[in-house]
């Protein structure tokens, strides 16, 4: 019974979360689009997700952010409609791999943590760090495997790696690590108490 109501309580979460990623995608709320730069801010529903249900909800939960992103590029965004023009497949997985990662890595990185006795408050700022930093790593180390060698980068040289290192690298990185994990943590330690208190009734 117990592993009965563990696992529906894992599907429901998970389909909440699921369901506020979706919506984040496609509202104003989940991105803040410049040309062509753009921050997201799914990543703290994945970081969430990563701290109630571990490993395999934030892969889970990554995996519904990469099939939406995906879905951006279905002239939502304008970088991604870019790269879907170029190479859709690559584009789908460039979408989709590093964002499972980035979940998964994410509940890695808080169960770790918090086993070692550094603290919970420690553990849920580590992963609430840890889903945007991994989304840029991951993204950007694919957007070179995937498209280093496409027009898009070698026309003008230059001026798109300018773009590409001050737009995709350090602002949005920067700005979705400090935002993202500061959303984070100020949403992750509350929900905490709640569910320990609620536990311990």
């Amino acid at each position: 019974m117990n592993n009965i109501n563990k696992n529906t309580g894992f599907l429901i979460k998970t389909a909440l979360l699921s369901a506020i990623i979706i919506i984040m995608s496609f509202t104003p709320v989940g991105y803040l689009k410049v040309s062509v730069v753009e921050i997201s801010f799914i990543p703290v529903a994945v970081s969430i997700g990563a701290v109630f249900l571990g490993i395999k909800g934030g892969a889970l939960l990554g995996l519904v952010f990469g099939i939406s992103s995906f879905l951006q590029c279905f002239g939502f965004s304008p970088f991604g409609t870019a790269l879907f023009s170029i190479n859709p497949f690559s584009t789908l997985i460039l979408c989709i791999v590093p964002r499972i990662l980035m979940g998964a890595l994410s509940g890695f990185a808080f169960h770790i943590i918090q086993k070692n006795a550094f603290g919970e408050n420690f553990a849920c700022t580590a992963a609430g760090l840890a889903a945007p930093v991994f989304n840029s790593i991951f993204f950007c180390s694919g957007l070179i495997l995937l498209f280093g060698s496409s027009a898009f980068f070698t026309d003008d040289a230059k001026s798109n790696i300018i773009r590409y290192v001050v737009g995709l690298v350090w602002i949005n990185s920067l700005v979705e690590a400090v935002v993202c994990t500061a959303i984070s943590v100020a949403v992750i330690l509350p929900l905490m108490r709640i569910v320990k208190r609620s536990e311990n009734r």
